[in-house]
């Protein structure tokens, strides 16, 4: 069985349109629908297709949309189109389809009722306002603080009764809690569009936060020193925080650099203050202004605190609570009051602008058609190429970086635009790599764009080779045929790239082996570029000067080998002859260049025949590098051979009458041979034709002794008889 009452109560189904259908549709901007003003007018006919509904009963489903009809004519400022659809039985639902008319617009946050409002602000000429409720599906309990992200078309604001931080896409019809407290007391909210992070101040607390717009890396940035931080803004340009406090007796205008807070935090106001509620920067004029509850003023001075004025000293019943600038005007709410400006540059009369009941936090949108062209070149004369989209340029002589200057890029805007460039800006010294320079342009309302500008820092210079050895004259080690371990300082290097590169070669000091003869030794160089050096060679000239080995022979290898003495080889000579043929064995020769070693000797060979007496033979072994070495072989050629008397024939002879003797015998002298080829006369007691025999028999006995003693002899006999 069908449940009657379950049916009855389904809601219809209704899908809103998604574009605009009238002629002025000028774009989608941020995931926003953009339409154009109609022409000669501040305001823009708007007409779309009804939104698609159905409904499970089948009846008419019929369709109202708020705060504006298709063919209404409306101003400028963002606007929700909230679509209600009702079947026949009373079930409802609703779809949003969002979208701004180009100009410019305020946002103001009403405490009481709780209602967001939106008003176009014209020229600034208009002597009122016209306000409309923004996002009314949305509930409010308390809005303190607002500010509008141009980038995500969402407004955020914070609620000290719910105690959060909260926004609304106009893009995807959402609302979400970004931030809950434990207590309330958030007074003061401030967008950072190019870093995507929302500050803000902590009345409860004493302090203040920070936080990615998605949500992450909640941070406490001060804790210290505050009593009761107020109001907050970032200048993006030049990328400082600004906040005042108005707690009693610290009552005060503050300042930090982003990337340095507790460095660089400076109280720029600290006097004439009581409840400084309201803050707004003007960064092209390099003014801020501000609001005091307490002293019914409105000021201004420079950025750093420097030439306070007093733009506009109320007095008459309204208190300023908050403020914000809209080209030259200074617009600021009255939480009874209404919305009021000043002309800040003449301080001309405050006139009444708007009425709500109770105005709190006020934003102003300028709708500036901002545009950002980024350069295509750089200016500098480091230029290379491009490539692949990338501008090539070489590093400065001598450095790790390069000093790159650049055309600053082309913007178009209704206002004053700011133009700030990241990580680098132009004339900057870049390091090596690829790096993509960000430009942001600002608009005089907070809007940005933004462009890429890509260049690649080449290292195109070549490392340096620095204490190049000399050419070196080394000796073989000893006993080898080469050089080990020879040392030598080895080179260093430097780069422009900072790189710490160390030379290579093929040889390195102190473990090495170097043949002789010229070797060269190659350094080279290179850093992380590629970039190549091999300027540095030298040569190792390596020389034998080591004297080759000999051993002499110690013996001889002829037949005439005597014996030794005195360190000497005796030999005897040849027989029959005054000399000695002697032969031995060559010396034995080693050399540690492993080459052929000659010998030569002095002043006989092996097979002359020497003289009698004692020689000394040297050898000469020579290497093939001219090293020599000598030694001695000592001979002593003897002669043992006896001479050879030939004695003559015997003689027989008588004795004279009347002697008994025969006297004066004469015979001729024997004949000596000897080898020694020496003059060698024979020696005997007889002499011929000097001499007496008696009668009888008697040797005559000859000696011969050369001068080598050796000794022969030689007899004959003379016989000698009587007188007959």
């Amino acid at each position: 069985m069908v449940n009657q009452c379950a049916k009855y109560n389904e809601r219809p189904v209704i899908d809103c349109p998604t574009n605009v259908t009238s002629n002025n549709y000028n774009q989608t901007r941020f995931g926003l629908i953009v339409i154009s003003k109609d022409e000669g007018n501040s305001l823009a006919t708007v007409t779309w297709n009804p939104p698609v509904t159905s409904d499970n009963s089948n009846g008419i489903v019929t369709v109202v949309s708020s705060p504006y009809e298709s063919g209404d004519i409306i101003p400028s400022g963002v606007h929700t189109i909230t679509f209600t659809a009702t079947d026949p039985t009373g079930n409802s639902d609703n779809c949003d389809l969002s979208f701004r008319v180009q100009g410019d617009f305020m946002f103001v946050a009403n405490v009481f009722p709780p209602v967001m409002y939106m008003s176009s602000i014209g020229s600034g000429n208009a002597t009122s306002l016209t306000f409309t409720p923004v996002i009314q599906n949305v509930q409010l309990t308390r809005p303190a603080a607002i500010d509008y992200d141009v980038t995500t078309s969402a407004l955020y604001w914070s609620d000290v009764s719910t105690s959060s931080i909260e926004y609304y896409s106009f893009v995807t019809k959402q609302h979400k809690v970004l931030v809950s407290f434990e207590t309330g007391g958030v007074y003061g909210l401030a967008i950072d569009g190019i870093g995507n992070k929302l500050y803000w101040t902590s009345t409860s607390e004493d302090r203040i936060e920070v936080i990615n717009l998605d949500g992450t890396d909640r941070t406490v940035l001060f804790d210290m020193k505050l009593a009761e931080p107020r109001a907050i803004k970032i200048d993006t340009v030049n990328e400082y925080l600004y906040w005042t406090d108005l707690g009693p007796g610290n009552e005060m205008i503050e300042r930090a650099k982003l990337n340095d807070l507790n460095a660089t935090r400076t109280a720029l106001v600290t006097t004439g203050l009581i409840y400084p509620n309201g803050l707004v920067l003007s960064v092209p004029d390099g003014k801020m202004y501000w609001c005091d509850t307490g002293t019914d003023k409105i000021e201004e001075a420079n950025l750093d605190g420097t030439k306070r004025t007093t733009i506009l000293d109320v007095r008459y019943g309204t208190h300023p609570f908050a403020i914000d600038i809209y080209k030259n005007y200074i617009y600021w709410s009255d939480l009874i009051a209404g919305v009021y400006k000043v002309n800040r540059r003449t301080g001309i009369s405050s006139i009444q602008s708007g009425r709500l009941n109770q105005p709190g936090s006020l934003y102003i949108f300028t709708d500036n058609v901002l545009t950002i062209d980024c350069p295509t070149n750089v200016t500098s004369n480091n230029y290379i190429g491009e490539e692949f989209g990338l501008i090539q340029i070489t590093t400065d002589e001598g450095s790790q970086t390069a000093t790159v200057t650049w055309d600053p890029p082309v913007t178009s805007d209704d206002g004053t635009v700011t133009v700030v460039s990241s990580p680098y800006e132009s004339g900057d010294m870049i390091p090596i790599g690829t790096h993509a320079i960000t430009f942001t342009a600002i608009g005089s309302a907070g809007n940005n764009e933004t462009c890429d500008f890509y260049i690649k820092v080449e290292d195109s210079e070549n490392p340096d080779i620095i204490d190049c050895p000399m050419d070196m004259i080394v000796n073989t080690t000893t006993g080898e045929a080469f050089a080990i371990n020879v040392t030598w300082m080895e080179p260093t290097a430097t780069d422009n790239s900072g790189d710490t590169s160390v030379p290579v070669a093929d040889y390195s000091s102190g473990d090495n082996m170097f043949a002789i003869g010229d070797t060269k030794v190659q350094y080279n160089v290179s850093d992380s570029a590629g970039n190549f050096n091999d300027s540095c060679n030298f040569v190792i000239i390596v020389e034998d000067n080591e004297s080759p080995i000999i051993d002499c022979p110690t013996n001889v290898t002829s037949k005439n080998y005597i014996g030794e003495g005195y360190g000497l080889v005796n030999v005897s000579t040849d027989i029959g002859r005054p000399n000695a043929t002697v032969t031995w064995n060559p010396p034995e020769t080693s050399d540690n260049s492993g080459g052929l070693v000659t010998v030569m000797s002095s002043s006989f060979e092996s097979g002359d025949m020497m003289p009698y007496g004692t020689h000394t033979i040297t050898f000469t072994a020579t290497d093939p590098y001219g090293n020599i070495d000598t030694c001695d072989f000592g001979l002593n050629v003897e002669d043992i051979e006896d001479p050879v008397l030939v004695c003559p024939p015997n003689i027989t002879t008588t004795t004279a009458e009347g002697s008994d003797q025969a006297a004066n015998v004469n015979w001729t002298d024997p004949i000596v041979i000897d080898n020694s080829d020496e003059d060698i006369t024979p020696t005997s007691k007889y002499n011929p034709g000097n001499n007496e025999f008696e009668i009888g028999i008697t040797d005559v006995t000859y000696d011969a002794i050369d001068s080598s003693s050796n000794a022969g002899t030689c007899t004959f006999i003379v016989t000698v008889t009587g007188y007959a």
